[in-house]
């Protein structure tokens, strides 16, 4: 078996510390969601909130993937 190359490796630490954001990610939702149900909503104007708090978590997580994955490019 031949040695694995270090950018092999690095690719592979990589991967694996997505696979792991991606797991905090899902738990997250789990949370946020548990904290929303938990919660009455008694004007219209807050299920357009949340949604809009939802989607700006989206887009930070993404960011987070990307620039997990454009520093993987950058050479160490």
């Amino acid at each position: 078996m031949s040695a694995v190359p270090s950018s092999q490796a690095r690719i592979n630490q990589i991967y694996n510390e997505i696979l792991d954001l991606q797991t905090e990610i899902i738990k997250s939702e789990k949370q946020m969601d548990e904290l929303y149900r938990c919660r009455e909503y008694e004007q219209e104007g807050e299920e357009g909130e949340r949604r809009d708090f939802l989607n700006k978590c989206f887009i930070e997580r993404l960011n987070i993937l990307r620039d997990a994955a454009l520093g993987s490019q950058i050479p160490k």
